[in-house]
């Protein structure tokens, strides 16, 4: 038991550091806290927090149990950083579980991040007391969780603007832009979104019809759950829908004989040196292609727009978010993802 490796081995609260992450027992966090082990407390919680996409059921497990305890609050941790490790937990599983990995443990995962973000409003207690730049990162990062029931990203939409009325959310100028004038796509991506609508209308639609009658015959409206579900999906359906055909008549595929890499433009590949001697690799695409976390960037996005038109050789500086950035352009080519299609 935990507390015989306390009596037997004298290292044993190095001991307990190493198995904490395979052992999830409250009883090591006891042991240790009534030992007076504030630093062997600290070495689990960053250790996992570090690498908290390998020790993802660890940190799920800490977040949920330890966040109240007197020993973490000395920890000086931000709620920010946890709750974004969440979402990208959130986000990881959803993908994982997409790709048939290890599907029953990621859901049960999922089912906590899930329950810990929004049944339990650490999301809507954190937005309640953050400052603009906090909420923007945050609802920002919910939004790119491509397989969260969009109800819920509709809902935390609107809480921030009860909470904060006036309130700018990031990114919303790139949406205002493709609702306007158009934007540009690759033909994979279009097509895609083509798929996707097609399945909404075939698949989606009709099932969302049936539970709809199934509801209704459930008899009095007033409190039939089911019904007032299905309804507000339905409505949800409905507006998707008919984004997702605005977008499609707005959209424009770029073919790669049309991309000029003289200058940084939609289909490029931009290689930057920083000052410091680091290199970042950006490919500019359309908004429905963006994968930041690939380096994959709209050209519509703030950073996107402030590379646009770059040439070989010119220097940029520019501040997004108080963030300042300064690079050397160092080359630009037409990316392999658009070369390919």
């Amino acid at each position: 038991s935990i507390q015989e490796l306390k009596e037997h081995i004298e290292e044993w609260p190095e001991l307990y550091v190493r198995l904490f992450p395979y052992y999830l027992s409250r009883d090591i966090i006891g042991v240790l806290e009534r030992s007076g082990q504030q630093d062997r407390l600290a070495d689990i919680f960053l250790k996992v927090q570090e690498s908290f996409r390998d020790y993802r059921e660890a940190f799920v497990w800490l977040a949920r149990n330890v966040t109240d305890d007197r020993w973490f609050s000395k920890l000086n941790v931000q709620v920010e950083k946890i709750l974004i490790a969440m979402i990208h937990l959130l986000d990881l599983t959803f993908r994982d579980i997409d790709n048939r990995k290890d599907v029953a443990y990621n859901r049960k995962i999922n089912r906590q991040i899930h329950n810990y973000l929004f049944k339990d409003a650490n999301i809507e207690g954190y937005l309640t007391k953050s400052d603009d730049d906090g909420i923007n990162r945050v609802y920002t990062l919910v939004q790119d969780v491509k397989d969260l029931d969009p109800s819920i990203k509709i809902e935390l939409k609107q809480q921030i603007m009860d909470q904060h009325p006036g309130f700018h959310f990031y990114g919303e100028q790139e949406r205002e832009t493709i609702s306007r004038g158009g934007f540009m796509v690759t033909r994979s991506a279009y097509d895609g979104k083509q798929k996707a609508l097609k399945h909404l209308h075939e698949v989606e639609v009709p099932q969302n019809s049936k539970e709809i009658a199934e509801a209704l015959a459930h008899g009095d409206l007033r409190e039939n759950a089911e019904y007032k579900a299905a309804k507000e999906k339905q409505d949800i359906l409905n507006a998707t829908a008919a984004r997702m055909k605005d977008d499609l008549d707005r959209a424009t595929i770029v073919k790669p004989d049309e991309v000029d890499p003289r200058t940084v433009s939609f289909g490029t590949q931009v290689t930057l040196d920083e000052p410091a001697g680091k290199t970042e690799i950006f490919i500019l695409l359309g908004p429905w292609e963006s994968e930041p976390e690939k380096g994959i960037i709209s050209y519509l996005s703030p950073l996107g727009s402030e590379l646009l038109n770059a040439k070989v050789g010119e220097h940029l500086e520019f501040t997004i978010n108080e963030r300042h950035y300064t690079f050397d352009v160092k080359d630009i080519s037409i990316a392999e993802v658009l070369a390919g299609v």
